[in-house]
Order: C-alpha cells, then structure tokens, then sequence
C-alpha cells in the first residue's frame, strides 16, 4: 500500500474506512515508519477533511517524549489554527509548558495570545498559579476568561460531546471557576465577592452543590454580616449533605447570633439530622432490588455449615473478603461495627465469608483464624468453598466480580442492596441506613 494506492481517490469517501484504524494498528506493532509514510500521503491528499485533521490530532501527542509532543502540537497548529480541535491542541501544549516542561514563559505566551483555548485545560492552569505564591490576579484573569469562554462557546463540540453532554460539562465547569474565584476572593477578604459567585452556584446550577460549597457559602455570608441568610445556608446542608469537619460548632455559633444564645441547639441539631437520614432511607427505598436469593452455603471454623435459609426472619448481611485484599481489611472494622451496634436482639446477622483464598484447606483456616485474632473481630468468620471444589461456591452463586463484596438480605429472604467496595466514612454511613431501612420493612418470602 502507497501513493498509487490513493492517486486514484477523489475524495475521502473513496478511501476505505477503517484506513485509520489500520494506521493506528501499524503503529502499535512498532511499525512507525509504515504509518508515518502512509499518514503522510493522506496528508497530502485530503488536508483539509476533518477525518484526517482528527487522525494527525489523535497522533500528535504520541510521542513519549514531551518535548516532541510539544513540537507536534506546534507544528500541528500551524498547518489548522482555526480548526475545531485548535483549542484542544493549545490546551494540551499549555498543560506541556507548564508541567513538564516546566517552561514559565511560553505557558505564559500561550495563555496571553487572544486564541481560544480548552477551558479545562486553561482552569488547571489557574488553579497551579493560585498554588503558587505571588499569582492571584493572573489566575483570577484566567478564571474570568474561562468563565466568559464558557458563556461564549456554542451548544456542543463537534465530535467530542452531544449537545447535552456539553451543557452539562459547561455547568461542571462553569461551577469550579467559580468556586476556585470564590476562594481566591475569600483569601483576599473579599468576601462578598465569593458569597455572591457561590450563591450564583446555588441559583443557576444546584446539581453542582455540595456540603463543601454550603459550608463555604455559610462563612462568607457569616463574614459579610447576613447571619440569617448564612444560618438557613447552614440549615439546608445539614438536612441535605454529609456536613464537612467542623460545621456544627460553626452552625451553634450562628444559632446563637440568629437566636440570641445556643439553648435549643442540641434539639435542634438533632431534629434537622433526623431529618436528613429519614429523606436518604427513603431515597435508598426506591433503588432496593428485592430479587430473589440463591441458598448458599458456608461453613464457620469448627467445619459446620451455614445455610442462607438458617437465617429465615432475619437482616442479613454478607461480605466477602480476603487476606491479601486490602480494601477488604480496611471494610473488616466496619463490618464488626455492625456486628455490635445491630446484632443481638435487633435481629442483625452479619455473616463475613472469606472467599478467593490461597493457600486451601486447613492452612488457609489457620491463616484466616489467625488474622481473626489479630484484630480482635468478636463476630464469627466464615469460609466459601476452597477455589477449585466441585459444587459451586457461594462468591459464584451471587455474581461476586470484586471484592470486598456486601449484600444485604432483608428479612423476606429477598436482596436488598449490594455494594462493591469500600469507601470509608461514606460507605459506613450508608451500610447503616440500608440496614435501618431493611430493618423496618415487613417479613415475607424466600429463596430460590
């Protein structure tokens, strides 16, 4: 395949489409040249089709080298300045400059030409600067300008989003320049300024908010004088998010400006959490599963067996770990938290099986007692078959692909919720809200 090969094509739709496919293929096996030679003549034969300008694009940033990834981009940008993948290409030679390169002066050049850029390039760009010492009008110019971009720029981006992804990627990012101008402000004690960019958050893009913004947006309405406007901004992140380190001495210290003193916060406090953890136990009851369980079978460190349906009438909790999985060993404390606060007479079962384990047999149970130990658990430990048995095991009849792997059985045998996973503080959170809704459901059927 060469030059003959195209001469006789008049345009691109008598090239055969996987052609880039094939030239990103030759690249892979190390044959560069090969692809190079025949890139080339595309090159020269359709330069100005938007397919071939998207192929040079995908393989100017190749190079594993930065300073010839910076050439490409240069190079690239001179032969389709005003082309849709432009700003693209200038985002990533600033992202060039200014990290790796670490060349201050022509990430500056860059940045001060009047070409548009990609805003989230041009955003990481402000947020290094506002690291640095000495920078925070720089960055407040460029946050400004990603801000305006943002506004300016059309529905969609051909070829990258559909017109609502777009609008949403506009909104998310639209959102963190005015959170990173707001605390550019915030440090400068302008802090009307950044109470008036968040409430604009608030106002116009609410899918943005987090407890991190309300408990920022209470502060500076705090600072600015408008202790009403920054109580009932504290009032709604704690009926409606996870409240950040610190945000309940801060909300009684409101309370008492709003109220006269702090009487009354404590039942306060505790109405407005009650109410938070009711709302998401009622969210979680709309994503339960209530699927039919299969019976499986475990057996506990004397050799007995467990069966699911030995647990009829009761919340059941499984979770499936191994010695060697770390995430596993940090979940483990949480489980035995359950265990405690739900067991017993609040009718909680919590069954942890030990699955996906090497060595076998009787070392593995050693192995896996001894751990047991280690930690002090005061719940029982259970083993899935050894890998390899005959029959199945208990991670294969639930669908287990990762572990450590949870799974709630509500009192009608049913499934409720199954997680993949642990994510600390948050997973804890949640794992106890499913279990207080799976505890106030009524009893029912079985297993398959």
């Amino acid at each position: 395949m060469g030059k003959p090969y195209f001469d006789g094509m008049k345009g691109w739709e008598d090239v055969p489409p996987g052609i880039t496919n094939l030239l990103s293929l030759y690249a892979m096996l190390g044959e560069k040249d090969t692809a190079d030679s025949l890139a080339s003549i595309l090159l020269q034969r359709f330069p100005e089709d938007p397919r071939v300008i998207e192929y040079e694009y995908s393989t100017v940033g190749s190079r594993r080298r930065s300073a010839a990834c910076a050439a490409n981009l240069v190079t690239f940008l001179e032969r389709y300045p005003n082309t849709d993948r432009a700003p693209a290409a200038r985002g990533k030679l600033l992202a060039l400059y200014s990290r790796e390169l670490d060349d201050t002066e022509k990430a500056r050049a860059r940045v001060r030409s009047s070409l548009p850029i990609d805003t989230e390039d041009l955003f990481a760009y402000a947020c290094r600067l506002m690291e640095e010492e000495g920078e925070p009008g720089e960055a407040e110019a460029i946050l400004r300008r990603c801000m305006a971009e943002l506004e300016d720029d059309g529905d969609s981006r051909p070829g990258r989003f559909s017109p609502y992804e777009w609008m949403k990627r506009k909104e998310e990012e639209g959102a963190s320049c005015r959170r990173r101008l707001a605390s550019l402000f915030g440090r400068r004690g302008e802090t009307e300024e950044a109470a008036a960019l968040l409430e604009g958050i608030v106002a116009e893009t609410p899918d943005q908010i987090d407890g991190a913004l309300l408990f920022n947006l209470a502060l500076y309405q705090s600072k600015t004088g408008r202790e009403k406007d920054a109580f009932a901004t504290f009032d709604r992140l704690l009926r409606t998010e996870d409240p950040p380190e610190g945000v309940v001495e801060e909300g009684r210290a409101l309370f008492a400006k709003v109220r006269g003193d702090s009487t009354g916060f404590g039942r306060y406090l505790a109405g407005a959490l009650a109410e938070r953890r009711r709302k998401r136990i009622e969210e979680l009851a709309s994503s339960a599963l209530c699927w039919p369980v299969p019976d499986i079978a475990v057996t506990d460190s004397s050799g007995d067996t467990l069966r699911l349906s030995d647990l009829a009438g009761k919340v059941v909790l499984i979770d499936f770990w191994a010695t060697w999985c770390g995430p596993c060993r940090r979940a483990l404390p949480l489980v035995e938290e359950i265990h405690r606060e739900y067991g017993g007479e609040k009718g909680v079962v919590v069954v942890p099986v030990n699955t996906w384990e090497r060595p076998g047999g009787e070392e593995r149970r050693r192995l896996v007692n001894g751990r047991w130990e280690e930690f002090g658990f005061t719940m029982p430990v259970y083993f899935d078959s050894d890998p390899g048995d005959h029959y199945s095991a208990a991670a294969d009849r639930l669908g287990v692909t990762a572990i450590p792997a949870t799974f709630l059985i509500g009192r009608d045998g049913k499934l409720l919720f199954k997680r993949r996973g642990f994510g600390g503080e948050r997973s804890a959170e949640e794992l106890r809200l499913m279990i207080e809704f799976a505890l106030g459901r009524e009893s029912g059927g079985a297993h398959l």
